[in-house]
Order: C-alpha cells, then sequence, then structure tokens
C-alpha cells in the first residue's frame, strides 16, 4: 500500500483559536433595509481571501486526516485478526 500523503511532512494544523473568522470581516447590513446587496455581494476582500485559503487547505487536510484513519483502520484490523475470528 503506497502513502500518498505522508502528515509528518506536512506543516502542522493551526490552532482553532489562530484561524481568522469570516464574521470579523464580513459587513452584515441591517436587515430592515432592502436598498442593501445580498450578503454574498457584499463579501469583503478579506473574506474573499479567507475563502481561497480555505478551498487551497480543505483537500489537503482532508487527505492528511483520510490517511491517518486509514492507518487507524487498518491498525485495527490487523489487531483484531491476531486476536482470531469473532466467537
Amino acid at each position: 500500500m503506497t502513502q500518498t500523503n505522508d502528515p509528518s511532512t506536512s506543516a502542522p494544523p493551526l490552532p482553532i483559536d489562530d484561524l481568522p473568522l469570516l464574521t470579523e470581516v464580513v459587513d452584515h447590513p441591517p436587515a430592515e433595509s432592502a436598498s442593501h446587496p445580498p450578503p454574498a455581494a457584499t463579501i469583503a476582500p478579506a473574506a474573499e481571501a479567507q475563502l481561497r485559503w480555505i478551498e487551497r487547505r480543505l483537500p489537503q487536510i482532508l487527505a492528511e486526516e483520510m490517511a491517518l484513519l486509514q492507518t487507524r483502520v487498518l491498525t485495527r484490523l490487523r489487531l483484531e485478526l491476531e486476536q482470531g475470528p469473532p466467537k
């Protein structure tokens, strides 16, 4: 089996507290005002940059997590096989 993404060689994940929140950069217009464009049209450039960062990082993080999960599952199956078939 070939490991395509070794988590030990990738950058460590950011702590959750260090991630910027989209709500910090999006200007929410008052709900009673009908003259404002929809929220998607008011996304600030910083929020757009954050969305691009998320789109770039999400596949990398998912690949790392899938590799870790695969290792855990294979280890568990090996241990179960070593214990013998279920009775």
